[in-house]
């Protein structure tokens, strides 16, 4: 019986110092998003959406890390319009995958619609983007901002005499690591 406890408690013991010495790569999580979509109109004001989002992140290593978030958007100052899009995200930085400060920037690609009643309007192109956070063993905190290409934009406010200044959004994500 001493034996058999023995085992149970050094078998107990060496998997507890394994799984401290993993590195989390996976991380899900919810957060708040904001987009902006500023014009040059003095007749019209910037389009400015605010909602949530989901996202999952895969760190390949400490330096390279893999983000795709889905998010649901109402206008701020038009409550019937609504926007849900995609963003997928590709990062070089520092800390993304062990415990502690990282910062990051990168490049990727989004998607998104636009929805006014039964008229909807789909938005594609590229996008540039950066953040900071904080990786504690069980949870991130993400700060991330992106600047987006604004040719998809502009095609809607075309022959309105308005052009696209720019386009950006930003996102402040808690996630559980694993």
């Amino acid at each position: 019986m001493i034996r058999l406890s023995l085992i149970v408690f050094v078998l107990a013991a060496s998997l507890n110092g394994y799984a401290a010495g993993l590195q989390k790569k996976f991380s899900v999580g919810i957060g708040t998003y904001a987009l902006v979509v500023a014009n040059n109109s003095p007749f019209f004001d910037d389009d400015r959406l605010s909602g949530f989002s989901f996202s999952g992140q895969y760190a390949i290593s400490d330096m390279f890390a893999l983000r795709a978030a889905y998010y649901a958007l109402e206008h701020d100052d038009f409550s019937n319009i609504d926007a849900t899009g995609f963003d997928f995200v590709g990062y070089v930085g520092a800390g993304l995958m062990s415990e502690g400060f990282k910062i990051y920037g990168g490049g990727g690609m989004f998607t998104e619609t636009w929805e006014v009643g039964p008229v909807d309007e789909t938005f594609n192109g590229l996008q540039l983007s950066g953040g900071l956070g904080y990786n504690w063993n069980p949870v991130a905190l993400d700060f991330v901002i992106a600047v987006r290409q604004k040719s998809d934009y502009e095609d809607l406010v075309a022959g309105t005499g308005a052009g696209i200044d720019a386009a950006a959004s930003a996102s402040l994500i808690l996630s559980a690591r694993f």
